[in-house]
């Protein structure tokens, strides 16, 4: 199977993507490099939804909600314990 100029364009940029996470990975926690990839499962849904009309299920919401929820309190947690002089863990 050939493959066309979408998906080929979609390899490379998802290439890139792993590129700059592995580097990036090496300047944060090992929690922080955990935790924000968790949220790339969730736009799948989101931009099927926008792009294509999609609907998400209550439990897909739900879950969608607690993830971000998730990363959203962590980076919070983070924020103040930088302001108070603690290094983030």
């Amino acid at each position: 199977m050939l493959l066309n100029f979408d998906s080929t364009f979609l390899y490379e940029v998802q290439g890139l993507a792993y590129i700059f996470y592995s580097t990036a990975i090496k300047y944060v926690s090992a929690l922080d490099a955990i935790i924000y990839p968790v949220i790339e499962p969730i736009f799948n849904p989101v931009l099927a939804f926008l792009f294509l009309g999609e609907m998400m299920s209550g439990n897909a919401q739900f879950g969608g909600a607690l993830v971000l929820s998730g990363v959203i309190g962590r980076g919070i947690l983070q924020a103040t314990q930088t302001k108070k002089g603690r290094p983030h863990e």
